[in-house]
């Protein structure tokens, strides 16, 4: 598409203002000639056409497959710690060679299409000139025209030889560009599947009370993964989600920013319902930490300061001290300015997790969501984040998503998921006591994996 921009929208409206203009001028010198020489124009547009046509389904297939095999690339770069534990060099390298082969042949079928078709419009515009000699020189010969005037016609047909054959090879880089706009256009029309109710309010602040009110929610029709939800999150309170995996747990908080909407029921925010409120504006009260923290490439303060728009270099380094992250960033080599690459691949986990943490701070959002902050953290790196966590969720509404002991035996409520619904509900010392599933996961050693940190930590 920028190609044709570039090499090809520039030149084109030269091309037809020439063809054109040439063409009024020998209309306006003898319209009979004039016709004669321009009959081969409808045929040659035809032709074009049907090219075209012909050459979009080929760079169609050229675009699919190389977008399978970059896609695969990405997929095989990304897993190279798996592919060389199992050994699988061999395997992902005739898998990329088959799908390089694939994506060259396309590729190859498509110049080749492409470049039959230059000299088929040579041909066409030689007949063209051929045609227009003959029966301009029996015109002569018949002394209906003078022999100046055949000249004067030949050579303005000479000049719109020329941008005819250029429109022979843009037609390749024309047909490129539609594929490459049929895409994005494609990209464009798509509709997001949570808008704005026609009725929406925005929501300037809110105190976080949630509730969840017979929600039900499934990704495909006719399977639920939440089946009638109900529970009541007050203010500045900590509620913790605990669940085997496929519970349901992740896909509860999701409806919270309105990443899906529930297929029954209704979710409550200060108790008003989620749908009839501004998207953004409910966005704008929830700060997220999940369990893979997402950083961007940059320095830390950027990735910190992401948390709010407009956000400075010291409001940064202020959210970072807020949740006692400042002398563990100032002792990189770089502090603040430290490059993290790409996903945050030049930190550790745990140092990653922190500035994930102090960019929900810096958000300062009434309602905190948590899933599974410290999964996979060693026990320092999950001391130093859990100290931060208390610091950020202090005062203010918080889902928690956790396996570990440390990180939901001081929630004020915890919830039991199993199979889409809620079957316990308490405090950890009342879910202990009541025993059920709750009790039985703490017996099998589910939640003790960080028991070794849980009195200095909770």
């Amino acid at each position: 598409l920028q190609d044709f921009v570039v090499s090809v929208g520039t030149g084109l409206f030269a091309h037809l203002l020439t063809i054109v203009g040439m063409a009024g001028i020998m209309l306006a010198i003898d319209w009979r000639y004039a016709l004669v020489v321009i009959a081969s124009v409808p045929l040659l547009l035809v032709i074009t056409q049907r090219h075209t046509r012909r050459l979009k389904q080929a760079f169609r297939l050229a675009r699919r497959k190389e977008g399978e095999l970059w896609s695969m690339a990405q997929e095989s770069i990304a897993g190279i710690p798996v592919v060389q534990a199992y050994g699988r060099e061999s395997f992902e390298e005739n898998r990329f060679r088959e799908r390089a082969e694939q994506s060259l042949d396309a590729a190859l079928e498509a110049n080749e299409l492409q470049m039959r078709f230059t000299p088929l419009v040579g041909g066409l515009v030689a007949a063209a000139v051929g045609i227009a000699v003959w029966y301009g020189a029996s015109q002569v010969l018949a002394g209906r025209i003078s022999t100046g005037e055949l000249l004067v016609f030949l050579a303005y047909l000479r000049g719109m030889a020329a941008p005819l054959r250029q429109f022979a090879k843009m037609a390749g880089t024309v047909s490129k560009a539609t594929v490459a706009a049929e895409r994005l256009g494609d990209i464009f029309a798509e509709e997001p599947d949570i808008r704005d109710a026609p009725n929406a309010v925005p929501l300037p602040s809110c105190t976080g009370a949630l509730e969840f009110r017979s929600v039900s929610f499934g990704y495909q029709p006719g399977e639920l993964v939440l089946k009638d939800i109900s529970f009541h999150v007050d203010s500045g309170r900590t509620v913790a989600l605990v669940g085997t995996t496929g519970a349901g747990k992740s896909t509860l908080v999701s409806l919270i920013p309105r990443f899906h909407d529930p297929i029954e029921g209704r979710v409550l925010l200060d108790g008003r319902d989620l749908r009839d409120l501004q998207v953004t504006s409910v966005r704008d009260q929830i700060a997220l930490v999940l369990q893979e923290p997402l950083l961007f490439h940059g320095t830390i303060w950027e990735n910190i300061a992401y948390g709010r728009a407009g956000a400075g270099r010291e409001e940064a380094i202020g959210a970072a001290q807020a949740v006692g992250l400042h002398d563990l960033i100032g002792g990189l080599r770089d502090g603040y300015d430290t490059l993290v690459g790409e996903r945050g691949a030049s930190l550790s986990g745990g140092q990653r997790q922190c500035v994930s943490i102090a960019r929900a701070m810096l958000r300062d959002a009434p309602i905190v969501i948590l899933d599974e902050p410290t999964s996979g953290l060693d026990t320092f790196s999950e001391r130093r984040v859990l100290e931060a966590l208390n610091r950020l969720t202090t005062g203010r509404t918080t889902l928690v998503i956790a396996h570990r002991l440390a990180t939901i035996a001081a929630a004020d409520r915890i919830l039991v998921l199993e199979h889409g619904r809620i079957i316990q509900d308490g405090t950890h010392e009342q879910l202990l006591a009541q025993g059920g599933q709750y009790g039985r996961l703490w017996q099998q050693g589910y939640y003790k994996s960080s028991m070794s940190i849980t009195q200095e930590a909770v």
